[in-house]
């Protein structure tokens, strides 16, 4: 018998992945970064230091697009109104200011970082 003693749900991977990576900020981090669009405003607000209207962060992200599909500004400035800015609000990754403005946290660079890293490590 050896010394190490193992419980039967050591070997179900299953178990073990949700055992000990569940981690419900980590999964809105990651469901909120999910989106190319929600990666590129990231990028941009790196880029921005000063807070930025969701009119001038959707024209910033309409002059740098990240395919080359034209895109229809005020649908930009809509689904980032309702859909994609609130899910980066919810886990951090961008602050609202009291006027409305859009700007970025201290986590927002280092979320950058990371995405960058893994950009390059599973290219």
């Amino acid at each position: 018998m050896s010394g190490s003693h193992h419980s039967p749900n050591d070997n179900d991977p299953e178990h073990t992945a949700t055992s000990h990576t569940t981690h419900p900020e980590l999964d809105g981090i990651f469901r909120a970064v999910s989106h190319p669009l929600r990666r590129h405003t990231l990028r941009v607000l790196t880029r921005t230091p000063d807070p930025q209207t969701v009119e001038d962060l959707a024209a910033r992200l309409a002059a740098d697009p990240i395919n080359d599909s034209p895109i229809d500004q005020e649908h930009l400035v809509m689904s980032l109104t309702h859909r994609h800015l609130p899910l980066l609000a919810d886990v951090d990754l961008l602050a609202r200011t009291p006027d409305d403005h859009v700007i970025a946290t201290d986590a927002t660079a280092d979320a950058v970082h990371l995405l960058d890293t893994a950009l390059v490590t599973f290219d």
